[in-house]
């Protein structure tokens, strides 16, 4: 299937670069997925809902709770980060399978973070929205992310962004600044949020450059360009099986 597929498409340069060590010729496409426009935020409802976010300042996890989201690896690095910043709150959204969700609970306790900690569950629509908005940063410190949608969503926010240096689009922020790609260990994780929670104009610069490459690389009318480009490229082509075809760009 690969072999004469006429092209392949993979939402990132890690994923494609996964595939190619299968040693399987293909014509590879490398399109990102496109973030939708947000909803209209509702800053109250999520104050409503969560009131120990009201008056403070908060950092933003959001994703499913998983082993290979290395949360356990957030957690430690809020609890060296914490003392610093006794005012931040930590606001970690995403369901998970109950029991793991339990032992993270019970690590987040264990770490005397419990008052600084709020678990938000699954967020949607004008709360998750709200979250992004006024969150200070953005951190997904995960071990591997074929993707990372939510990393998109915060770069769209305006958000600089701490991701693991296996989410896929790691690389890329880094290279425009938008954020910093961090080993998945928690002393690498806690230097990164502390120095963007230290620096409000680094912050600021960091947040602008995410809005940037949020509309060049992750919006619907440019991928919906290069798309629509691959298409016509495929069935303008005179030999659609492309047998034996070489990976390209």
């Amino acid at each position: 299937i690969l072999r004469h597929a006429a092209a392949v498409h993979f939402t990132s340069k890690m994923e494609c670069d996964e595939a190619a060590s299968l040693g399987v010729p293909m014509r590879a496409a490398i399109i990102p997925l496109a973030v939708e426009p947000a909803t209209a935020g509702n800053l109250e409802l999520l104050l409503s809902n969560f009131p120990q976010l009201r008056g403070k300042n908060w950092v933003l996890y959001l994703s499913r709770l998983d082993p290979k989201k290395n949360v356990e690896g957030l957690l430690q690095a809020i609890a060296r980060c914490a003392p610093e910043f006794p005012e931040m709150r930590w606001l970690l959204a995403g369901d998970g399978e109950p029991g793991y969700v339990a032992g993270l609970h019970a690590l987040g306790k264990q770490l005397r973070l419990h008052d600084r900690i709020i678990w938000a569950g699954q967020l949607q629509g004008a709360q998750k929205t709200a979250a992004f908005e006024h969150a200070q940063l953005f951190v997904l410190p995960s071990y591997s992310e074929n993707f990372g949608i939510a990393a998109a969503e915060a770069l769209q926010a305006g958000l600089p962004v701490v991701l693991g240096k296996g989410v896929a689009l790691a690389s890329l922020v880094a290279d425009r600044r938008a954020g910093i790609a961090v080993e998945p260990e928690p002393a690498a994780i806690a230097a990164a949020i502390r120095g963007y929670l230290l620096d409000p104009a680094a912050r600021a610069q960091a947040g602008a450059n995410a809005r940037l490459l949020a509309a060049s690389e992750f919006s619907l009318d440019t991928m919906g360009a290069r798309l629509a480009h691959l298409y016509e490229t495929i069935v303008s082509d005179p030999d659609r099986k492309w047998p034996g075809a070489v990976a390209n760009d």
